[in-house]
C-alpha cells in the first residue's frame, strides 16, 4: 500500500521525538474532535486531517473499514474529494492511518506505573484501562481485529498494539524485580497468552466476530476485576492479597473452597 503523505512528512523528520504527557482517557474520535476545534482556521491542514480522520472512524462504529469508500468519508467530513486526496491515496490508505494513529493515541493514555506499587494495583490498572479503551473504541477494534486478518498492515498494527502493552509490564518488572533478559522474554510469553484471555472476553462481549455474547457478563466492574485477578494468579501464582480485593473477593474464596 502506498505510504500517505502524513507519513512520508514523518520519516524525513530527522529531530528526535519528545516525550508527550499522558493523556486523559476518552474515545478516539472526542480526541480527533477536539484536535479539529482547536483551530479557528477555515482552511488548515492540522485541522483538516484530523476532520478526515475523525471521519473515517465516525464510519467505523457501524460499517466496515474493508467496505469503507472515499465517497463515505467525505460525505461525513462535509469535505469534497479534491481535500481528501490531498492527505490520503484510498480508503484503505486511510484506514490504515486510523488504525495506527488510533494505537500511538493509545500508548499517550496508557496510566503512568509506579514501581512502588504492589503488582496487583498495577495490574487492576491495566487491566481497567483496556477495558476501558476498548469500549470506548469498539468499533475501531472491531475493524482493527477484522483487517488484521487480511491487511499485513493492520496485521503489524495489532502486534504493535500489544507490544506497547506488554512493554509498560515488562518495564516495571525491570524496576522492582531482579530479572534477567530471559525472564523477561518468558514473562512477555505469559503477558500474550494472557491477555488473549481478556481478547476474547472483549470480542464476545463486544460482538466483535458477530453478535454480541448474551451470555457474557455485563458488569463491567466485576470482569475488571476478575480479569486483573486471573492475571495476578497466572503470572505471580498466588491469589492477589485480600486488602485490593472487592467485587472478587468471592471468587477468590469460592476457588480455596474448590481446591
Amino acid at each position: 500500500m502506498p505510504a500517505t503523505r502524513g507519513s512520508a512528512r514523518k520519516a524525513s523528520s530527522a529531530a528526535p521525538a519528545r516525550p508527550r504527557p499522558t493523556l486523559p482517557l476518552m474515545s478516539f474520535a472526542d480526541y480527533l474532535d477536539a484536535l479539529v476545534r482547536r483551530s479557528t482556521k477555515q482552511r488548515d491542514p492540522e485541522k483538516t486531517r484530523p476532520l478526515l480522520l475523525a471521519a473515517a472512524v465516525r464510519f467505523s462504529e457501524t460499517g466496515s473499514f474493508a467496505t469503507m469508500t472515499v465517497r463515505d468519508v467525505v460525505r461525513l467530513a462535509n469535505t469534497s474529494h479534491g481535500t481528501f486526496y490531498l492527505y490520503f491515496s484510498s480508503a484503505q490508505d486511510i484506514a490504515v492511518e486510523v488504525l495506527s494513529s488510533f494505537v500511538e493515541y493509545e500508548l499517550r493514555t496508557l496510566p503512568d506505573i509506579d514501581k512502588e506499587r504492589h503488582p496487583f494495583e498495577v495490574r487492576l490498572a491495566m487491566v481497567r484501562w483496556y477495558q476501558q479503551s476498548f469500549r470506548a473504541n469498539v468499533g475501531l477494534m472491531r475493524n482493527m481485529v477484522l483487517l488484521s486478518d487480511s491487511v499485513p498492515e493492520v496485521a503489524e498494527i495489532w502486534r504493535r498494539r500489544g507490544k506497547m502493552i506488554i512493554d509498560r509490564f515488562l518495564d516495571y518488572y525491570r524496576q522492582r524485580y531482579d530479572v534477567t533478559p530471559e525472564d523477561l522474554n518468558l514473562l512477555r510469553i505469559a503477558h500474550h497468552a494472557v491477555g488473549s484471555m481478556s481478547d476474547h472476553s472483549l470480542f464476545a462481549r463486544y460482538g466483535v466476530h458477530g453478535a454480541s455474547e448474551t451470555s457474557e457478563e455485563r458488569d463491567e466492574d466485576l470482569l475488571i476485576e476478575l480479569h486483573a485477578t486471573l492475571s495476578y494468579r497466572a503470572i505471580f501464582g498466588v491469589d492477589p492479597p485480600a486488602e485490593f480485593l472487592d467485587r472478587s473477593a468471592r471468587f477468590v474464596g469460592l476457588a480455596a473452597k474448590l481446591r
